[in-house]
């Protein structure tokens, strides 16, 4: 296990006959997976923190969720970091090399990104991102990841705007 200072979140995937876990530990700045098919004896697998190409977006990360579209498996990490607010998603398919595909950084409504979550609908995959970051809105942003390369922001809503009044320090 390399990657597991600062411990923050996990979700866990199946693929085949083998679960799997993927940890965001904000320390490392990074995930690590992690093979917990027996859970008396977990093994580390691949791993990726700020410092490999692809994967700068991972400073400060806060959560993760993970998805399937097709026969593939992706993670979605959110990080508020030096390095930008943002979401990388992450091939996660084959545990043991990652394979960092689609960002948005620098999207001024994911400013203090914090939590994540994704959710189908029809042949759509979205994700909704919680922020708070004083001084910027607070709120969520969803955003279409059905291609993982190119994620996309669809919709916002922001604290104390069109109804929403308890939005402010949104986390999970």
């Amino acid at each position: 296990f390399t990657t597991l200072q600062g411990a923050i979140a996990v979700s866990t995937f199946v693929r085949g006959d083998r679960i799997y876990a993927i940890v965001v530990a904000s320390s490392d700045n990074g995930i690590q997976l992690v093979d917990v098919s027996n859970p008396s004896s977990p093994v580390a697998l691949g791993s990726a923190n700020a410092g490999q190409p692809g994967f700068t977006s991972l400073d400060n990360c806060r959560s993760v969720s993970t998805y399937v579209r097709g026969d593939r498996t992706y993670a979605i990490v959110a990080a508020d970091g030096h390095n930008g607010d943002c979401i990388l998603i992450v091939d996660v398919s084959d545990p043991s090399s990652l394979v960092a595909l689609g960002s948005v950084t620098e999207e001024p409504r994911l400013a203090g990104t914090y939590g994540v979550t994704t959710f189908a609908r029809g042949d759509r995959t979205y994700a909704i991102v919680a922020g708070r970051q004083s001084g910027e809105p607070n709120g969520i942003t969803i955003l279409d990841v059905t291609d993982p390369s190119s994620p996309t922001v669809v919709a916002f809503a922001t604290d104390g705007q069109d109804g929403f009044t308890t939005l402010a320090s949104a986390t999970d």
